[in-house]
């Protein structure tokens, strides 16, 4: 589907893929111009605000094909009132040695001691889903790992994982699925360098 509004000199493409699991499911794009929300298509977006800079970050799902294969990564729309939106900026790319390296799924970013942490759920043929952390020093890119492999258990298919910080420390919340079934994950808290305790 496509829509185009001359008016506004924006030209909208929303892709629906039927194969999710070979290809993108969802992407947005547009051809130039400042849009609103109802020009814009994205599932599970996440919105930071960063106060320093006046501006409100809503990051979603953006994939790349190298080499004829699809590897995950995520875009940035920015806005200073929650209703005109610029970009989409492409502000991560899935490394092609990294442990998981498909679509990356509800892509959230979190700041925490002065970093940007990416919190992202990404799966790879024959290893069960799991949320890994990317790390960078602004909001908008580029994020690269922190972690080499998930920080979700290798044996459990998990997504949607979240930061949650008690008391100084971290914890990384998810949801883990069962025989089709999606249900809360018990908090696992973690100790990195840069991502320990206040």
């Amino acid at each position: 589907n496509y829509d185009l509004s001359e008016g506004h000199h924006v030209m909208t493409f929303n892709w629906l893929n039927p194969e999710p699991d070979k290809h993108i499911d969802i992407i947005s794009c547009v051809a130039y111009g400042s849009r609103t929300l109802e020009d814009i298509y994205i599932r599970d977006p996440y919105i930071l605000p960063v106060e320093e800079e006046g501006l409100y970050y809503m990051y979603c799902t953006s994939p790349i094909r190298h080499n004829d294969r699809n590897y995950g990564g995520v875009a940035a729309y920015t806005s200073r009132d929650l209703k005109t939106w610029e970009g989409p900026v492409r502000v991560f790319e899935v490394p092609e040695d990294n442990f998981l390296t498909g679509q990356v799924w509800a892509p959230e970013v979190h700041e925490h001691n002065g970093k940007y942490y990416l919190f992202g759920s990404c799966k790879a043929e024959g290893k069960c889903r799991g949320t890994q952390i990317f790390v960078c020093d602004t909001p908008n890119g580029h994020y690269t790992p922190l972690t080499e492999e998930p920080v979700t258990p290798r044996d459990w298919e998990c997504l949607d994982g979240t930061l949650y910080v008690e008391n100084g420390q971290p914890y990384i919340v998810s949801l883990k699925t069962e025989s089709g079934v999606e249900k809360a994950g018990e908090p696992i808290p973690f100790n990195l360098p840069s991502l320990g305790k206040d």
